[in-house]
């Protein structure tokens, strides 16, 4: 059976539409520029995210994607545990050093630079394949 890339390529597009969303907001922290409405929204987006990458990496076993392509959902989850779990901790403390925003804010800005080129690289990585399975015609 052949592998279907359908869902890698929507998962991809998915990842680096995120993946820019996720600067944009890192990006307004540092302008200290803040929308609520935003603010939920990505938070909203986010959590439904994390949902599908849950979903993807069986789906991707389903479809016999290659392995680099699980790197990404595995790694958007243990990322969004780590700063789902940060940001309750910081929340919780009555204080916090400035230093600490700023450092997640970096943290931030190079974990979104890192989806948005890993999904680019994947794109192009598998171009080539999700080209031919939509010039796929089987036989009969």
């Amino acid at each position: 059976m052949r592998p279907r890339y359908w869902f890698l390529k929507f998962y991809l597009i998915i990842a680096l539409i995120f993946g820019f969303l996720s600067l944009s907001d890192n990006f307004l922290s540092v302008l200290d520029v803040s929308f609520n409405i935003y603010n939920l929204t990505l938070l909203i987006i986010g959590f439904f995210f994390f949902f599908l990458n849950v979903i993807t990496i069986p789906m991707f076993h389903h479809h016999r994607v290659e392995k680099i392509a699980y790197v990404l959902p595995i790694y958007h989850i243990i990322t969004y545990i780590i700063f789902l779990s940060l940001g309750f901790y910081l929340i919780s403390l009555e204080n916090v050093e400035s230093l600490v925003w700023t450092s997640l804010t970096v943290t931030g800005f190079i974990t979104s630079l890192f989806e948005i080129s890993f999904s680019a690289y994947l794109l192009r990585r598998f171009n080539s394949q999700i080209r031919e399975e939509a010039s796929y015609r089987p036989s009969s």
